[in-house]
């Protein structure tokens, strides 16, 4: 069983997706779903290949492993890339960022999509240890791979999860995010 708490998400942007709009510019947005929750970005218009949101999203988990994320175009409705952001790492460590590599639905890779991850355990919850792979890790094999685009290192160990601690960006944005809501 998985500790319950508060999950913050910070979608930095998008790198090399597929461009489906042949005449003009592609506006990508997308989707993430966490168990039953659902939250979605505005269109990224003037850079529809390499779009930067920097939209931070909460999410209470309670069992969940996984965001699932989903890019899309504004202009054709279709679906650019699928993947998920896998969450092994920021319940242990309370910090995680990396890429996850976007699938089309022709399952070729259609870019990556960025983010940023803190997660809040809920006071007082009990936390069983996830079970651990052959090989030692709690993420599997196809989960590591996806972790950082090509060329990145994704930051490995409580030291690297830790290393961005009061990111001044993620903080802009959640207190954005915060007055936002605050106002609806």
């Amino acid at each position: 069983m998985l500790a319950p708490g508060a999950l913050k998400i910070l979608i930095v942007g998008a790198n090399g997706l597929d461009k489906l709009v042949t005449v003009g510019e592609q506006q990508p947005y997308y989707v993430l779903e966490c168990g039953q929750q659902r939250s979605r970005s505005k269109p990224c218009v003037g850079n529809g290949c390499d779009p930067t949101w920097s939209t931070a999203h909460k999410f209470n988990l309670t069992e969940e492993g996984g965001v699932a994320a989903t890019v899309r175009d504004e202009v054709t409705k279709g679906i650019i890339g699928q993947g998920v952001i896998d969450l092994a790492r920021v319940r242990q460590y309370g910090k995680d960022e990396g890429a996850v590599v976007l699938m089309n639905l022709g399952n070729t890779p259609a870019g990556t999509l960025r983010y940023k991850l803190k997660f809040q355990p809920t006071p007082g919850a009990v936390t069983v240890p996830q079970p651990v792979s052959e090989s030692g890790s709690h993420v599997s094999q196809d989960a590591a791979a996806t972790r950082s685009p090509p060329g990145h290192a994704a930051p490995a160990g409580p030291a690297a999860a830790a290393a961005d601690d009061d990111d001044p960006m993620l903080a802009a944005v959640t207190n954005k995010v915060s007055l936002a809501k605050a106002a609806m």
